[in-house]
């Protein structure tokens, strides 16, 4: 009878060690999904501090906008440029990227802009840019 007791009581305790690592592993899992959140985080924040851009010369006609598109000298180079209008995003992958201190003409054909459309360059929405058309 005494063994039936101990028997009992080491299961308990397995049961209670069990639980007690199955919390311990669910919270690092969640410290560690955290960490590679911020990590991520920064990163993204990191990688936008360098990019320094303007937008000028704007025209849109018949659905067609066009604009030029400036990397100030110190910047990161840009290797694609994003328009938001409304619900719609129209992304270009430049083939050539524009560097430091150049521009280059920026062409989206068949966007519906009424007033106002935003601007960002390479997946960094930290760098959008709010902009108006004139009609």
């Amino acid at each position: 009878m005494q063994e039936k007791k101990y028997t009992k009581l080491r299961i308990l305790i397995f049961f209670v060690f069990v639980a007690i690592a199955i919390t311990f592993i669910a919270q690092i899992i969640t410290i560690v999904g955290d960490g590679i959140t911020i990590i991520n985080s920064k990163n993204s924040e990191i990688r936008c501090t360098d990019l320094s851009f303007t937008v000028t010369d704007i025209t849109y006609t018949n659905n067609n906008l066009l604009f030029r598109l400036s990397s100030k000298d110190y910047a990161t180079e840009i290797t694609q440029v994003t328009v938001l209008s409304g619900d719609v995003e129209i992304t270009h992958e430049l083939a050539s990227p524009i560097g430091g201190g150049q521009d280059k003409f920026i062409k989206t054909n068949n966007i519906s802009i009424e007033n106002t459309f935003e601007v960002f360059v390479n997946e960094c929405e930290l760098s959008k840019k709010g902009l108006s058309i004139l009609k």
